[in-house]
């Protein structure tokens, strides 16, 4: 089962799925509220996502899954695996945007308006103009922000309310989500399953420190792989040996 990150959506994994599919697995690929096509139910805490995918998983009379959670998504799929232990048979984290390693705290009271953040989303996520910039400053390969990828990212904004509704997520991602399991730093080493780490040794947005501080919290079996050259979203960067490495890692588990 694979999570997305910010402002992504389950396609933007399009270079992975057939791939993993092809070694023997059933791919799950789902867009997390707000983002992609999922309908936004206006709450987003970690608790709700993980509630909301336990869900999707009972539906779908899945077997305990493998999760992999890339950036925000990492969140959700850690919190998933805390909660509901028994959905869960292994944990990758990509590049995984989990705020540990600052102070637990709210939203900065500047952007606690809703209408300021309606301002920042209207003038990065989903203004089209700004896509591709953004695209760049999260990878290293810039020449890798290419059409494909631009035109996947803008695709689910373009429905009604986006920008409000993005507004409303991007409060608890600011920090107002202190009540997660997945925030408590002694968590971690509770968790059961087997973990396996892969993180761009040139992430300028989740840096290799926090990949270091992460491996330090998970068991002891716990392994890291970084990605030479790899900047946040390795899945696009360089979807070959990504996905090799990933294999690897499923491998492993």
């Amino acid at each position: 089962m694979l999570f997305h990150g910010t402002a992504a959506w389950s396609e933007l994994w399009r270079h992975t799925t057939g791939v993993l599919a092809a070694a023997g697995f059933r791919v799950i690929a789902l867009d997390l509220p707000p983002f992609g096509f999922s309908d936004r139910p206006g709450s987003y805490t970690r608790k709700d996502q993980a509630a909301r995918i336990n869900d999707v998983l009972v539906h779908l009379k899945a077997k305990p899954a493998i999760i992999v959670g890339h950036s925000f998504g990492a969140g959700a799929a850690t919190e998933l695996v805390m909660r509901y232990p028994d959905r869960a048979r292994g944990l990758v984290l990509v590049d995984a945007a989990l705020g540990l390693t600052a102070a637990p705290s709210d939203a900065p009271w500047i952007v606690q308006p809703k209408w300021i953040r309606e301002i920042l989303v209207s003038l990065t996520i989903t203004n089209p103009v700004a896509t591709k910039t953004l695209l760049e400053s999260l990878i290293e390969k810039k020449e890798r922000a290419l059409p494909e990828f631009v035109t996947i990212l803008q695709r689910p904004t373009t429905q009604r309310d986006s920008t409000p509704d993005i507004a409303d997520w991007l409060y608890y991602f600011l920090g107002a989500d202190r009540n997660a399991v997945s925030a408590d730093r002694t968590a971690y080493a509770r968790v059961k399953l087997p973990v396996a780490i892969l993180w761009g040794d040139k992430d300028n947005t989740t840096p290799v420190e926090q990949a270091l501080d992460l491996r330090t919290l998970l068991p002891p079996d716990t392994t890291l792989t970084l990605l030479p050259g790899l900047g946040h979203i390795p899945q696009i960067e360089d979807p070959a040996l990504f996905n090799d490495a990933l294999l690897k890692a499923l491998g492993k588990l």
